[in-house]
């Protein structure tokens, strides 16, 4: 609970802060509102990724325009921009009012699909992730009645640490820094 009130209270606060103080210039509020999005959406909110990258190409393509911006297009942009956070923010507060919305599925690692078959099918995403892991042995034959609870745990504990080293994996930190990342080189050449 003091987890999600600091994903409602403190992200927003700093990004309202960052973006009061920062310079008028179009390109380091869209550097702002590109980080905001990333992280907030893709790895608080756990928003699907459609939208996360949609928001980043948006804040992207506004910052390399080569035009002249006027006084009444800065001004309708910053209008556009306040609103679209105000709908984040109304979506925090009364989710159901959004239900079209997706959000991104947690995955299941302990029915991925081995390589001798021995287990349930899964998604090719979270069978790619396993690609980076050792190869694992062929599974033993099949255990007498007095040593299957032995190898029971035993393989128990094996799948929890292979879903823990998939899960280090397919964090979506990878992801925020490379968008991070992006935005900043993008801002700057």
């Amino acid at each position: 609970m003091r987890f999600r009130s600091l994903k409602t209270t403190c992200f927003p606060g700093l990004f309202v802060t960052l973006y009061c103080f920062s310079s008028y210039h179009i390109r380091i509020k869209s550097i702002y509102l590109s980080i905001y999005l990333s992280i907030y959406l893709s790895v608080c909110m756990e928003y699907s990724l459609l939208y996360v990258r949609k928001s980043i190409y948006l804040s992207i393509y506004l910052s390399h325009q080569k035009l002249q911006y006027t006084f009444s297009f800065q001004y309708f942009l910053n209008v556009y921009i306040f609103l679209y956070i105000s709908l984040i923010f109304i979506f925090l507060r009364f989710p159901h009012l959004f239900p079209f919305l997706p959000r991104r599925q947690k995955r299941n690692f302990s029915t991925i699909r081995y390589p001798w078959g021995s287990s349930s099918s899964s998604s090719s995403s979270s069978s790619f992730f396993f690609l980076f892991l050792p190869p694992s042995p062929p599974p033993p034959p099949p255990p007498s009645s007095s040593s299957s609870s032995s190898s029971s745990s035993s393989s128990s504990s094996s799948s929890s640490s292979s879903s823990s080293n998939c899960a280090l994996i397919s964090s979506p930190a990878l992801s925020l820094s490379l968008s991070i990342s992006l935005s900043i080189y993008l801002s700057i050449y």
